[in-house]
């Protein structure tokens, strides 16, 4: 397997090589993962900024995805404005999972600081000492390079936070105000926050809440995030384009992953969202366990600080 594993990474490699046009370039620097760690070694050696900029990426590659994929969870349980909206996105990490679990099986790559020194990648992180207990023991496949966790938990949840900032519906009603005249009839996405009667009088409405998800079929306007203060909307907005991002340069900086494997990430999230609502089937068998131990189904508090008097 761990022959396979290289071929495939190597592969990779090459595709990247092809897509990006570099097939004209010999050796590693025809790699762009190769080029951007390279770029942080060289200041490290002379000394500069970049040498502590890849010190705190490679700590941010040891501690931030377990415990900011969890924290976020629980931020997400507290602030979304209804449950099934939250629902939506536990769902969808969970596809993510399963998603991926399915190609690491059928595909196992190996990361870049794995590959022989002869293609010049560092294992910058262990060089460093800097793992985490997130990083060893019996249960972790050190060949699943391909598709990369670390960057599909960040671009779900750069996802939310771009979504619940309320930028891309309150850019497309303006796009649609000033750019041209909307047609009545035609189907539109209001700025949540909007009259909560006249949207649900409105017959192109489209709801973002999944029906049988914990919660209404439709959004929650009065919780709605344009309820939140400017700044606090930029913040959210801000977080939502930094924190995936600031994740991708970290897998590349470290020879963790290729930029092959967050692109698979992006579409496993986007599979995952399309796909979530496959996991309530399992509901009736959720009520049968509840039955069988005579338990009762928790209540969700998920947006009850917000209906609060």
């Amino acid at each position: 397997m761990w022959d396979v594993a290289q071929e495939h990474a190597l592969a990779i490699l090459e595709l990247e090589t092809y897509i990006f046009g570099r097939t004209a370039l010999t050796g590693t620097s025809r790699w762009i993962e190769w080029n951007v760690q390279q770029w942080f070694l060289t200041g490290a050696r002379a000394g500069d900024w970049r040498g502590t900029f890849l010190t705190v990426l490679n700590r941010s590659y040891a501690l931030i995805h377990i415990p900011g994929t969890v924290g976020f969870i629980a931020f997400y349980y507290y602030m979304s404005p209804t449950f099934s909206r939250f629902a939506i996105a536990r769902r969808t990490m969970t596809l993510c999972n399963l998603f991926a679990f399915v190609v690491f099986i059928f595909y196992p790559c190996m990361p870049p600081r794995l590959l022989p020194m002869e293609y010049g990648f560092i294992d910058t992180v262990n060089g460093e000492d800097a793992t985490s207990v997130w990083m060893s023991g019996n249960f972790v496949n050190r060949l699943a390079a391909m598709p990369s966790m670390h960057f599909g938990y960040a671009f779900c949840i750069g996802c939310v936070f771009m979504y619940e900032s309320a930028a891309l519906s309150g850019a497309k009603q303006m796009y649609r105000r000033f750019g041209k005249t909307r047609n009545p009839s035609e189907t539109w996405l209001p700025v949540p926050g909007a009259d909560e009667e006249n949207l649900n009088a409105s017959p192109n409405h489209i709801s973002l809440e999944q029906p049988g998800s914990g919660g209404s079929s439709t959004i929650n306007t009065t919780s709605s995030s344009s309820e939140r203060s400017v700044p606090s909307r930029i913040a959210f907005f801000a977080f939502g384009v930094w924190y995936p991002l600031w994740v991708l340069l970290t897998i590349i900086a470290t020879a963790n992953h290729y930029l092959m494997d967050a692109m698979v990430a992006s579409l496993v999230v986007v599979m995952a969202f399309t796909c979530n609502r496959i996991l309530m089937n399992f509901l009736p068998l959720e009520d049968l366990l509840l039955w069988a131990w005579r338990l009762e189904k928790p209540v969700p508090t998920t947006g009850m600080r917000r209906r609060r008097p």
